[in-house]
């Protein structure tokens, strides 16, 4: 380096890259030591690396041209012409870029094939026909293919190249970044989504295999009953109707008949190639060495609290004090009202059990004075029926997406937002709460701004002709911490008054409308849980993790709409939807915009409901709405695509995860058809499909799979052409673990 130029250096590395081969067999007849071949490894990195750098400079060059010759054409042509060259221009740069991004992934896949993954000895010359894999190497568990996806804020590199540093992935809270190992932050910025494969081995590999046995055992009696009740046909009982939709635990079921031979010798066959199958199995696993002991370090590490963030779905790590500090004053307000514990910690756990005892017993001697009343079975009555339970369990969630990444690393504790949840599994209440929402869910069907999803708010907005949508404009409201902002007990009556209204809806199985009002109450008013053997009784609002919760929220709302923006003669807009706490709506100004959210805020005779605009600045801006963005044209078009919040984490389902591969491709399809059904126009579409190819190339997927993917769908055929799937077959389903 020091002894030759800088002009000679760069024809040397480039020597390197193109003929290193020949070049090292001219200088080593005999071949190179292996010192030697250490030092022709590092020179080769260097040039491979700096080539790659000084293409990156020709794009940014090639891109500032572009940006300039826009600006020129912007001026010298109309609008209409101006629009028309872009878009043919983009249409053109695609297909350019595609093409050229094929080409240079081939030549560096084979560089890396020749340099890094073959013997010297056996290379080939590089061939624009032939695909070169870079697959893992088994025996390296630090080996990784390289990302070949252009980044411009990270330095381009061969070798471990990512859109997005693990510190990116992961939310520090209080806490210095430096005193968490960086094998822990890799390993956490794999998302809470990311599935560890199984220690198939020994005594593990036989509980595992028993487990599944066990599952197969049970889905065998559900096929044993199936296949009894086919063979004599009988209108099913009521209890046998509850029984089949009720997801708890049997105190007791009946063992089904076996006299069918054909089933159990199909059943007996199958049990016995899944155990075959499983024996003969071998599990590699998808954590590194360092990585697997960064988890038993944490798992250990009492300091530290890592849970996952309310939407943004990272890792949220601090300090533990931090994070019962945060949860103990979100609790301490208002809204909360803390009981008197006992002194000691034993006291205070027998406390705790007697309040779930009383609850329980309470909860059970109204559930047995309704069945009584209406001459149910006893059976019904042990179905929901509440015993061995536990209180409700609270917790909070750290709102990151309210704060900026600067904002949060050092925040203090109690300026975090944070969204309090409420577990109420195996709770007193667990099992009527679910009853009641089978009973009471069809009701949603009667409010007609209820929004289900995406595709319901496309469907309503595309009714609308470009004359209708001519000069209005697309906005948004929040309604602010709505379940806890609503008065529970006029939520009840409202519910009641919504199924008086379209009691043909509803199928109560002999209950009356009385009934549903008393098991709501005792249901939804002994709002207690308990936090870090503290018991609290929240005054005001839903748990955030009741099952009837948003169903009484979306009904709430309803009930101030119906009375305010239906009956208001001055808003009348010509499309209105909420899909829970978000609302959308289409006006001329946002004048009118406020008015529909002041109307509404109006009607809450509690004056708890609050609501937050958000208006476009101009025309040409998008709105964003659930997982797409809206914009409406002067001419009245709608142009849709797809969204996705800036403060969200590039985390999905990661290409290593111990999930099965059908499992990730139809995923991936999902993401894909859904980018397709949001977008409105080809441009919209290739904008929404590069937001999915950033989120995959950020969590191991390849190119390769990706293209790969994307010919499937575009090659499968249309869903007339499927065939119909039999309904006279028995079938099972087998939980994968």
């Amino acid at each position: 380096s020091s002894g030759i130029n800088a002009e000679s250096q760069s024809v040397l590395f480039s020597f390197f890259i193109r003929n290193n081969f020949q070049f090292s067999e001219n200088i080593f007849p005999i071949g190179p030591s292996s010192s030697c071949k250490q030092l022709l490894f590092k020179l080769r990195l260097q040039a491979l690396n700096q080539n790659i750098t000084f293409k990156y400079e020709l794009v940014r060059e090639i891109k500032t041209d572009i940006h300039l010759l826009r600006t020129k054409l912007q001026s010298a042509t109309t609008p209409t012409m101006y629009s028309t060259l872009i878009e043919k221009f983009n249409c053109n740069n695609e297909i350019t870029k595609i093409a050229a991004k094929q080409r240079l992934s081939q030549k560096l896949n084979w560089l890396i094939y020749k340099y890094y993954t073959a013997e010297w000895s056996n290379w080939r010359p590089y061939s624009p026909n032939r695909w070169y894999e870079i697959t893992r190497n088994d025996q390296d568990p630090n080996f990784r293919s390289p990302n070949l996806e252009p980044v411009d804020t990270v330095e381009p590199q061969v070798t471990t190249t990512t859109t997005t540093t693990t510190q990116h992935k992961v939310t520090h809270i209080n806490i210095e970044e430096t005193s968490i190992p960086e094998e822990c932050k890799e390993l956490l910025s794999l998302g809470p989504g990311y599935a560890v494969t199984p220690n198939f081995r020994g005594k593990n590999k036989e509980h595992i295999i028993q487990e599944i046995c066990d599952k197969i055992a049970e889905t065998a009696i559900r096929l044993r009953w199936n296949t009894h009740f086919k063979e004599r046909p009988s209108a099913p009982t009521l209890d046998q109707h509850l029984k089949m939709i009720s997801p708890f635990d049997k105190k007791y079921t009946k063992p089904p008949p076996t006299e069918n031979l054909d089933l159990e010798n199909r059943l007996v066959q199958f049990q016995e190639t899944v155990r075959k199958i499983l024996n003969n199995t071998s599990v590699s696993a998808n954590l590194t060495r360092q990585q697997k002991d960064a988890l038993r370090k944490m798992k250990s590490n009492d300091n530290l609290h890592i849970s996952v963030a309310d939407k943004t779905a990272e890792f949220v790590v601090m300090k533990k004090s931090d994070h019962i500090n945060v949860t103990k004053l979100h609790f301490e307000n208002t809204a909360y009202k803390k009981l008197e514990m006992p002194q000691s910690e034993k006291t205070a756990i027998k406390f705790i059990a007697k309040l779930t005892e009383s609850l329980e017993n309470k909860v059970n001697s109204k559930w047995r004075e309704i069945c009584r009343r209406r001459n149910l079975s006893e059976k019904i009555y042990d179905l929901f029926a509440s015993h061995h339970t536990t209180l409700p369990t609270g917790r909070v969630q750290i709102k990151t997406h309210k704060h900026s990444s600067e904002e949060i690393s050092s925040i203090p504790t109690e300026l975090l937002k944070v969204r309090p949840i409420v577990s109420n599994c195996n709770s007193p209440m667990d099992k009527l709460t679910f009853l009641l929402c089978h009973l009471l869910n069809p009701l949603l069907d009667a409010v007609p701004s209820h929004l289900k999803n995406t595709h319901d708010v496309l469907t309503k907005l595309q009714r609308l002709s470009p004359e209708q949508l001519k000069g209005q404009t697309f906005f948004t409201a929040d309604v602010e911490a709505l379940y806890t902002n609503i008065n529970v007990e006029t939520a009840i009556d409202d519910i009641i008054e919504l199924a008086g209204e379209h009691r043909n809806l509803l199928k109560l199985y002999g209950l009356t409308l009385t009934d549903i009002h008393e098991l709501l109450e005792v249901s939804l008013l002994n709002s207690y849980f308990v936090y870090d053997n503290q018991v609290y009784n929240q005054l005001y609002g839903f748990f955030m993790g009741v099952r009837p919760a948003p169903l009484g929220a979306i009904i709430k709302m309803w009930k101030l709409e119906k009375n305010s923006i239906y009956v208001d003669s001055r808003i009348s807009p010509i499309f209105y939807g909420r899909y829970y706490d978000d609302l959308a709506a289409v006006t001329s100004n946002i004048r009118k915009a406020r008015l529909i959210c002041t109307s509404i805020e109006t009607e809450d005779p509690d004056n708890r409901i609050k609501l937050t605009v958000d208006y476009p600045n101009t025309r040409n801006d998008y709105t964003p709405f659930l997982n797409m963005e809206v914009k409406i044209g002067k001419d009245g078009s709608l142009d849709t695509r797809l969204y996705r919040k800036p403060q969200k984490k590039l985390l999905t389902l990661h290409y290593s995860s111990h999930h099965p591969s059908s499992v990730k491709e139809h995923t991936i399809t999902n993401m894909y058809d859904t980018a397709d059904n949001v977008s409105s126009n080809s441009t919209n579409k290739q904008h929404s499909e590069r937001m999915i190819d950033e989120l995959l190339l950020n969590n191991g997927y390849t190119s390769r799979v990706l293209d790969r993917i994307k010919d499937k769908r575009r090659n499968k055929r249309p869903n007339s052409s499927k065939k119909e799937k039999s309904t006279d077959c028995d079938s099972a389903l087998i939980p994968l673990l």
